[in-house]
């Protein structure tokens, strides 16, 4: 009897090669990914995945989603349990313990697929939750402070992942950009900062 395919049976799949996607993507970079090595992890033919994927960039796309999503989800998260450090302290973990896929989030040279929407949505919602935790000028819009608040966590972030700030420069950027941005604090050598958990954590 032939296997009948589901919605079930194919979301069961395209989230399998997803998971495997990213991990050859941690294991190889961008540029040893490619489908033939991505199907035999699978133990599929090299053109199964095409029948779940239009192409590359669309599995590149729903990793994009996915790591969004998984972000957001952990903002949300540490917004209802925490306060600013702690929202802070859940961006800085999260992109410590999966940084090819943090990467990947924000590759510019990213193209439109059928995940575009599913993206746009997650990526308001880590707005949202840098929107709740920022701080600046009165006079400045809400979504305004959020976007410095998220810019700078984020230049941070990408200067350390691409090692141009070493250990004490990132702490010292992460904690300016804390007390700048978010009202925090907070100092490098304190045992209470509250990003040194994040950063030990993920080492």
């Amino acid at each position: 009897m032939p296997r009948v395919i589901t919605p079930l049976t194919i979301a069961d799949f395209r989230n399998r090669l997803c998971e495997a996607a990213s991990e050859l993507l941690v294991e190889r970079g961008m540029n040893g990914f490619n489908m033939r090595e991505l199907a035999k992890r699978l133990h599929v033919s090299p053109m199964t995945a095409y029948r779940y994927f239009e192409d590359k960039d669309e599995i590149l796309g729903h990793i994009r989603a996915r790591g969004f999503a998984r972000l957001a989800d952990v903002l949300t998260v540490a917004r209802l349990q925490s306060d600013a450090a702690g929202v802070l302290r859940a961006y800085v973990r999260f992109a410590l313990e999966d940084p090819v896929t943090y990467r990947l989030m924000f590759d510019l040279f990213q193209t439109e697929n059928s995940e575009a929407a599913e993206l746009a949505l997650h990526c308001e919602r880590v707005r949202a939750a840098m929107n709740d935790v920022a701080a600046g000028p009165e006079d400045a819009p809400r979504e305004i402070r959020g976007a410095v608040l998220w810019s700078a966590l984020h230049g941070v972030m990408a200067l350390y992942l691409a090692g141009k700030l070493n250990r004490p420069q990132f702490e010292q950027a992460l904690a300016a950009a804390a007390r700048l941005h978010a009202g925090v604090e907070v100092g490098p050598a304190a045992s209470g900062w509250p990003l040194h958990a994040a950063l030990t954590a993920a080492e």
